[in-house]
């Protein structure tokens, strides 16, 4: 399951897809105004969150790193900045969910 941390990160990822996101923006929106620690705490939680996203989708890495620049959600069969997308925002009220629920809400929102 995903951590608070991890749902979190793919949350604001995923609200905009192809956008690029640095380390220090994540950070900032996952744990506020603390101090910000050139990213290793981002780096550790996007390699976790990598993991466990791919095991439940092996098909398609969701989430692509710009070298020098950050972090972005990568929507399956589909350019990675593709202007026309639209993701719906949704409420999940448990933030303690399997990856299963999360790939349950991420084939609602980008294949029907």
């Amino acid at each position: 399951s995903l951590t608070s941390a991890e749902f979190d990160i793919l949350w604001c990822l995923s609200e905009h897809a192809g956008r690029i996101y640095t380390p220090e923006e994540i950070f900032t929106m996952v744990w506020g105004n603390q101090s910000f620690d050139d990213g290793q705490t981002v780096q550790r939680h996007m390699s976790r969150l990598r993991r466990k996203l791919e095991k439940a989708w092996e098909e398609h890495s969701f989430i692509e790193t710009v070298w020098g620049q950050g972090y972005r959600f990568v929507l399956p069969d589909s350019p990675p900045l593709c202007p026309q997308i639209k993701i719906i925002s949704f409420q999940i009220p448990n933030r303690g969910i399997g990856a299963d629920e999360i790939f349950h809400y991420v084939d609602v929102l980008f294949f029907h």
